[in-house]
């Protein structure tokens, strides 16, 4: 009796620690910015985590991550624009940006909110100023898609061999943390940031069949 006890424990155990790693993990709960290494105008109020001004930013401590969904909900005043970076670092120096931008009188209009920088930029509006919005990131293989409101907005494939120069040459896929940036004059805001951990056995991803699909660039 006492060692089934202690295998049942021992199997509970080991269960729990798996769904902690691979479960959903909050990485903003509206109570603090613990997680996250803040610089210039970062607060959280009301449980709202806000970045106003053009230096704000949030970068993820000791954040892994490869293949994963990102999700959260975004809400912008008038001027409120950035960006969330995925697989970069805490200088940004590599690593995909995904656009905060709302502001349809802005002169860079071709980078709305979804967007993937530089990459795939898309002209089109969905949502407006001074409404929250759902923002889904997701990342598996090679693949790199965005919703907002469970619309689809970019579905791109990283090709075998992708076309970087310049100030883009860092723009890859690779793994690692996420990162939040304010480059407006108004306010970005964010609350419920949560992200799962995919696993490509168990999604059945295809590295080979993703850049068979892949655009040359």
């Amino acid at each position: 009796m006492e060692k089934r006890l202690f295998l049942f424990i021992c199997l509970w155990c080991t269960t729990l620690l798996i769904g902690c790693r691979e479960g959903t993990a909050v990485l903003f709960d509206g109570k603090n910015s613990d997680k996250w290494q803040t610089t210039g105008d970062v607060s959280v109020k009301e449980g709202i985590f806000i970045f106003e001004g053009a230096n704000a930013q949030a970068v993820l401590k000791s954040g892994d991550y490869k293949n994963f969904v990102l999700s959260m909900e975004v809400y912008t005043t008038a001027g409120g624009k950035g960006a969330v970076w995925f697989h970069t670092d805490a200088g940004l120096q590599k690593g995909y940006a995904i656009a905060i931008n709302n502001d349809k009188e802005n002169p860079i209009w071709w980078k709305m909110s979804g967007s993937l920088l530089s990459v795939r930029n898309i002209a089109k509006n969905f949502i407006a100023d001074n409404k929250w919005f759902t923002l889904n990131i997701r990342v598996e293989g090679k693949s790199i898609s965005t919703e907002i409101n469970g619309m689809p907005v970019v579905e791109y494939i990283e090709p075998a061999k992708p076309y970087r120069i310049g100030a883009n040459a860092g723009a890859l896929l690779s793994g690692g943390t996420f990162a939040i940036v304010s480059r407006g004059d108004g306010e970005i805001q964010f609350r419920n940031i949560t992200v799962t951990p995919l696993n490509l056995k168990e999604t059945g991803t295809d590295i080979a069949a993703q850049w068979a699909e892949a655009v040359d660039e």
